[in-house]
């Protein structure tokens, strides 16, 4: 079976999206040969020489047309791409974002979806980028004969949306890149960023129902509640509607309670996770919540919402609050300060549970639903 993967995602500073896609394709190039499944990965330029080199003999082919580029990037995705497709006897074509091609070819389509924001969190983006996702989202649901979703949170919600989809969902779940793990941290990054400890880290891309804004005012909440020179470290990029948190936390940023990273390279990330006192998660709504399982296989405590898939993948090692009620996550915060054994016994939990998940046991999960995509065939 030749099985074709759209892998433009994997790009420098690349979101949750990409880091699925790259790790996704590190477990299945040295499992698909062993399964009779021959692979042809597209990805840009920038990413080409770097994933041929991992991918061995496998298919590297090189498109100039960035995702996000709406004009070129999806004429070559809907139009293109299934000539080449077609002329290259493809069986199967794996998205592992969302869409697929709206010109039909010979093969089969399946995609991935990771979650349902766009219907469910409109106001965290544009009505641009909302009516783009969602009218994708339904075409893909649609066109592909089966449909990777990260949780059963999310197929639940994706099966109560769309009542046709049932039976051609499987749910295969992501995990932590083998480099989030117990280790050292290196004073470098300390003194670049003028971090002190403690700190908790919370670890996103701003937008709104990331929860950053009720984060902060909680942690502001934390600091007039307990006599602590504890720090919040946020880390990510900036992404939409950012003004609310900008206004939050301008006093905290000026007195040094507060740090924002901006984007990190994923070595910095980890020895940012290593040396938090907690990982907080206040989202309001995850398909999956990949930091959970990083920072609990670095064996950082990780205390979090309890909305989306986040308890479904945390299980019992983390600390839960209601992301809606500052005054408990202010409480949860309050428990790390005081308790000096808490971080001991969420450690051990935290290592026990992201051990279960692996990219391994998510590639070969992967490889059983195409072959049920190949099984689909007349």
């Amino acid at each position: 079976m030749k099985v074709a993967i759209d892998c433009r995602r994997i790009i420098p500073e690349m979101t949750g999206l990409g880091t699925y896609t790259r790790e996704l394709i590190r477990a299945l190039i040295p499992l698909a040969s062993t399964r009779g499944i021959e692979l042809m990965l597209f990805t840009l330029p920038e990413s080409a020489a770097a994933l041929a080199a991992e991918a061995g003999g496998t298919d590297v082919r090189i498109v100039r047309h960035p995702v996000e580029d709406h004009l070129a990037g999806d004429w070559w995705k809907h139009f293109s791409l299934p000539k080449i497709l077609d002329s290259e006897s493809v069986d199967l074509f794996h998205d592992p974002a969302y869409q697929v091609p709206l010109r039909r070819s010979r093969a089969r389509y399946i995609t991935t979806v990771h979650d349902l924001s766009p219907f469910r969190f409109p106001e965290s983006n544009t009505w641009k980028y909302n009516a783009y996702w969602t009218w994708m989202t339904r075409q893909a649901v649609r066109r592909s004969v089966r449909i990777i979703t990260v949780s059963e949170s999310v197929r639940e919600e994706l099966e109560s949306m769309f009542p046709d989809c049932r039976g051609r969902v499987d749910v295969v779940y992501e995990a932590a890149s083998p480099d989030f793990k117990p280790g050292i941290v290196g004073p470098d990054l300390f003194q670049r960023l003028r971090l002190k400890s403690p700190y908790f880290l919370t670890m996103a891309k701003y937008e709104p129902r990331k929860n950053l804004a009720r984060c902060l005012a909680a942690f502001r909440m934390f600091k007039q509640r307990v006599s602590t020179d504890a720090m919040m470290v946020v880390a990510g990029a900036m992404g939409y509607k950012t003004g609310r948190i900008v206004r939050t936390v301008e006093d905290l940023t000026e007195s040094g309670a507060v740090c924002f990273t901006g984007y990190l390279e994923q070595p910095e990330l980890v020895d940012l996770i290593r040396g938090a006192r907690a990982v907080l998660v206040p989202s309001l709504y995850e398909g999956f919540g990949l930091p959970v399982l990083e920072a609990m296989a670095c064996g950082t405590p990780v205390a979090c919402s309890d909305r989306g898939a986040l308890v479904e993948i945390g299980g019992d090692a983390p600390l839960y609050f209601d992301p809606l009620d500052c005054t408990s996550m202010a409480a949860v915060m309050e428990r790390f300060a005081v308790d000096s054994g808490l971080t001991e016994r969420m450690r051990s939990r935290g290592l026990d549970r992201a051990r279960s998940f692996s990219w391994e046991r998510t590639a070969l999960e992967t490889l059983a639903a195409y072959q049920r995509a190949r099984d689909s065939l007349p």
